[in-house]
């Protein structure tokens, strides 16, 4: 017994709960599953040949094109005439068109450029400024405020740099 007789055969049944249903007889709890199974299964099919879209659908106007996007497909129509794929794979399998394959390292490598300099790069300079222009809150990196004096030290005037640290002790040392 192949599936669409088993299905005639469920339809035939289900006609038949209908009319038991239906004249007031009783229905078993596995019937009135199957039953609603096959309503709500119904419901579906109506509301899913409902779905298809008419001719004056969408309704909304079409969007203009961004920049990028008027670029891309500038691009696209550019390669389009040189190239049958845009991926290696169909080359290698079906062992036609091999002489496009240099074009399509060309292609690969104009557009992995872009990005490169376009996204990574700036991507990488962000974090790298505020690395930069941020106070580091690492210690001996750098000397963000004035040492402090206190009432009986000696004081003396030089440049931070020219100033060194007695490990041992942690006392300034006079520049020479």
């Amino acid at each position: 017994m192949n599936a669409a007789e088993k299905a005639k055969i469920i339809y035939k049944d289900i006609d038949r709960i209908v009319q038991t249903r239906s004249s007031g007889g009783q229905v078993s709890q596995l019937d009135e599953q199957r039953l609603r199974d096959y309503q709500i299964r119904r419901l579906r099919r109506l509301w899913l040949k409902d779905q298809i879209l008419t001719a004056r659908e969408p309704l909304l106007p079409p969007t203009k094109p961004s920049i990028k996007e008027k670029f891309q497909a500038a691009e696209d129509k550019f390669w389009g005439r040189f190239l049958k794929f845009r991926t290696l794979t169909p080359y290698l399998y079906l062992g036609s068109n091999l002489k496009e394959i240099p074009l399509l390292m060309v292609n690969k490598m104009q557009s992995s450029i872009r990005t490169y300099f376009f996204v990574y790069i700036p991507v990488a300079l962000i974090p790298l400024y505020f690395m930069m222009n941020s106070n580091s809150t690492i210690p001996n990196i750098t000397i963000n405020e004035k040492p402090r004096v206190y009432p009986g030290e000696e004081t003396f005037k030089a440049r931070i740099g020219d100033v060194k640290i007695n490990p041992l002790t942690g006392q300034y040392v006079r520049p020479e």
